[in-house]
């Protein structure tokens, strides 16, 4: 049984379980070439973004995870996720993040990133949540560098090769983050 994520709240965005009604509005930046330029092969078109929204819909996860969209201001600003990996070892925690290209620059990515994997650690109670990022992808690998992820190593995954981030819970002390933010 698949269960829907909870709805997430940040300073700015509102993230709510992606819908299958939310195709048309991730069309623009799933067929962006260069929002997917590290994608293994393009989105071409409107059905090919639908398959994607319904293989989240259906993909297999544990409670509290899922797809969410991120909104911003009621407009739909990009996606993200936590799911079970199908490129890492033991089907560990993976997070991800994609953005509508005029939303890059302005912190809403490492906003939503922090917020998936502070839920990941601390709502869910994960002892880890990792993230996988092509090598040549400068900002999505600056939102690591921003939210303190430790990098691990890279690897060849989803078809290139992609550096392996791991965040961890922090229990005391200073720490990459807190329950509190």
């Amino acid at each position: 049984m698949l269960v829907t994520p909870p709805e997430i709240t940040t300073a700015r965005l509102l993230m709510r379980p992606v819908a299958a009604s939310d195709v048309d509005a991730l069309v623009p930046i799933y067929t962006d070439p260069e929002v997917t330029r590290f994608f293994r092969e393009p989105v071409a078109n409107r059905a090919a973004v639908r398959r994607m929204v319904e293989r989240r819909l259906v993909r297999q996860r544990e409670p509290g995870m899922g797809s969410w969209v991120l909104l911003l201001d009621g407009q739909l600003a990009g996606i993200g996720h936590l799911w079970p990996s199908k490129e890492l070892p033991g089907s560990v925690p993976e997070a991800g993040w994609m953005l509508h290209r005029a939303h890059w620059g302005r912190g809403i990515a490492t906003e939503a990133a922090t917020a998936i994997i502070t839920h990941g650690l601390y709502q869910l109670g994960l002892p880890a949540v990792w993230a996988l990022v092509h090598r040549e992808n400068k900002s999505s690998l600056a939102v690591t560098s921003r939210l303190g992820l430790l990098d691990v190593g890279e690897g060849e995954y989803y078809g290139a090769t992609h550096r392996v981030f791991v965040a961890l819970p922090v229990t005391t002390g200073a720490g990459w983050l807190t329950p509190d933010g």
